[in-house]
């Protein structure tokens, strides 16, 4: 994978739980099993589920295809250790 340039993404935590609260099964939409756990074992699981959506899509923005036509949310896997910056896989 090659990256072309920075990728940034800004989502607001209101609208994304609205829309985890209205579309059943969302959050399995975008995060592997690593990263269902990691977000239902947080204490505060939406907020951890918004900044792996978020840096997905940063990701994509970086190699210039975004998710859609290069690779997909199963193709990352997001690590967010204890109080350091999250790794990409």
């Amino acid at each position: 994978m090659r990256i072309l340039g920075v990728g940034m993404d800004v989502s607001m935590i209101g609208p994304f739980e609205e829309t985890c609260r209205n579309r059943r099964n969302y959050l399995d939409q975008f995060c592997t099993d690593d990263e269902l756990k990691f977000v239902y074992s947080s204490p505060t699981p939406l907020l951890y589920a918004n900044k792996i959506f978020s840096i997905k899509e940063a990701v994509g923005k970086s190699v210039g295809t975004g998710l859609v036509d290069g690779f997909w949310f199963d193709d990352i896997q997001i690590q967010i250790p204890n109080g350091a910056p999250p790794n990409v896989e």
